[in-house]
């Protein structure tokens, strides 16, 4: 038996609580501009779902879909003598990572701030080419039905 006066020996945990990791603000920003809103709010919905905040997951996800949908159809609708790069590029992008600065800044700061370990910013960015090629097929696809049936 040991003396009555030593503390008991145990085991000092370190672990870290959150085993998940985030994507950071600018990650979901260089995932808009490359690979259009859809990848952005896909990122969001991430960081969201880990967070365990399924319904604000959902709604960046429909959202991040609606507005890229939204400037397909405004790009189309824009004259041939208007660049539209700026329009789909830049303002989708400022606004997507608007969003998940007012959303998400205060969860990943509480994450880092608890030793959470952050998302690769180059799988972010290998997510967003992704979306970019799966965005590009269907529009080709599209293109190429329109002009076997004479639409353009």
């Amino acid at each position: 038996m040991s003396d009555a006066y030593t503390p008991p020996q145990s085991e000092l945990i370190t672990e870290n609580n959150n085993s998940f990791k985030l994507y950071k603000v600018v990650s979901i920003a260089v995932a808009t501009f490359f690979g259009s809103s859809i990848a952005g709010g896909y990122l969001m919905s991430q960081n969201f779902r880990r967070l365990g905040r399924d319904t604000e997951a959902q709604y960046s996800l429909y959202g991040g879909i609606a507005l890229t949908l939204l400037l397909f159809v405004i790009s189309f609708l824009l004259p041939d003598n208007v660049s539209g790069s700026t329009l789909t590029t830049i303002i989708p992008t400022i606004i997507m990572q608007q969003i998940a600065k007012h959303r998400l800044q205060n969860d990943l700061d509480t994450h880092i701030a608890a030793n959470g370990e952050l998302e690769s910013g180059w799988k972010a960015f290998g997510i967003s080419l992704l979306f970019l090629a799966i965005i590009a097929l269907i529009t080709f696809g599209i293109a190429i039905t329109a002009a076997s049936l004479g639409w353009i």
